[in-house]
């Protein structure tokens, strides 16, 4: 019997290989910032007046993503999920132009986590609901995205 179970376990124990962290790919695709909602007031914040175009990101099936925001734009980023739908924005590079106050909300919570004071930090999380997206942090705004 113990000469069964052996061989038996040893093939068991190198048929299994470690689990790698797959982005979800329901999160893949291009979403659209269509709002934002303060947490200290529960206001409701739209994109400015005038804004000539979308405040975006894309995430890609292999972890990686790209975006903008109204002057400055987001790439060679790199994502992972959790089991627990955390959302972590491991690197991103930027280009470096002022941003108005909506560009500034939304890449804090891209940097949630180095702007805490805390060790762990708290990541962000995502939540999907059909086309709609909402990334909540530590940050005082919640994100609201809408798939394209």
């Amino acid at each position: 019997m113990k000469l069964f179970l052996t061989p038996l376990f040893v093939l068991l124990m190198f048929s299994c290989t470690p689990q790698k962290e797959v982005p979800d790919t329901t999160l893949t695709g291009t979403w659209h910032l269509t709002k934002m909602v303060r947490k200290s007031t529960g206001e409701v914040v739209l994109p400015p007046a005038g804004a000539f175009k979308a405040v975006s990101l894309t995430f890609l099936a292999n972890g990686e993503f790209y975006g903008n925001t109204l002057y400055n734009l987001l790439s060679e980023g790199r994502y992972r999920t959790t089991v627990n739908n955390n959302l972590i924005f491991e690197s991103f590079a930027s280009t470096k132009v002022m941003e108005d106050e909506w560009g500034i909300q939304f890449t804090s919570v891209l940097h949630s986590c180095e702007l805490q004071s805390i060790a762990p930090c708290k990541q962000p999380t995502y939540s999907i609901s059909g086309k709609t997206m909402t990334i909540q942090s530590v940050m005082d705004v919640d994100l609201i995205m809408v798939k394209q």
